[in-house]
């Protein structure tokens, strides 16, 4: 049940041959710790690197839900490389990202997350590289938000690979979306532009819909020098 709040700027750096390791005593829900949390604007500027964090939850600080196993909060210019996310519990994140201007996220690596895999909220992000394989739900959920994601692998979504809603604008370039329920979909008045992807052996490679009728438009998909198959 334990977490760790951070509130002010973290480097921490780990290296291929010797990361950083959050991990519990046992894998099973009721030893599950709490979360790990980059929390407001103090923490600006913070680098996570070679990092691996697994057996996590959530947690309910000062008022403050966390419902990512990895969330940041609040913050601006956030930077995690060479991310290793194993199983988490309970809650519904892996990684949670919510408020966040320009977090830069290069070669994450998710795997059995217990809902969404990432979950981005009002936020501007890049992903640069990574594999999200077997999240039980969405592997990038992604909610009036502004991301790019480039060079990334997602496969085995119980939902959607990537699900983009409430005015989100995303571009997805260079990325194999394979396996999932659904590849990508978007609604509520969000736009992706899909450049340069592999869309193979999903359920569903494409949805756009209107969900929510307060948006007043539905979701808009372009598709560019891409494969379906």
């Amino acid at each position: 049940g334990a977490s760790i709040i951070f509130r002010g700027k973290v480097s921490a750096l780990g290296t291929p041959d010797r990361p950083i390791r959050f991990i519990g005593r046992e894998i099973n829900t009721s030893k599950a710790w709490g979360v790990i949390a980059l929390q407001g604007q103090r923490t600006a500027g913070s680098h996570l690197k070679q990092v691996h964090i697994s057996g996590g939850s959530g947690d309910y600080i000062a008022a403050i839900p966390y419902t990512g196993m990895l969330s940041v909060h609040n913050t601006s210019d956030i930077h995690l490389t060479d991310i290793v996310l194993g199983q988490n519990f309970v809650e519904d994140d892996t990684l949670h990202i919510v408020y966040v201007d320009n977090a830069v996220i290069r070669n994450l690596t998710v795997e059995a997350a217990f809902s969404d895999a990432v979950d981005i909220d009002a936020s501007t992000v890049f992903f640069d590289g990574g594999n999200i394989v077997g999240s039980l739900n969405d592997g990038i959920d992604l909610m009036s938000s502004r991301a790019v994601i480039t060079g990334m692998t997602i496969t085995r979504s119980g939902d959607k690979g990537v699900s983009v809603g409430e005015r989100t604008d995303v571009l997805i370039h260079n990325t194999r979306l394979a396996g999932n329920v659904i590849g990508v979909e978007s609604k509520d008045d969000s736009a992706a532009q899909i450049v340069h992807a592999d869309l193979n052996q999903n359920q569903k490679n494409l949805n756009a819909y209107r969900k929510n009728w307060r948006y007043g438009n539905g979701g808009r998909i372009q598709v560019f020098l891409s494969k379906f198959s």
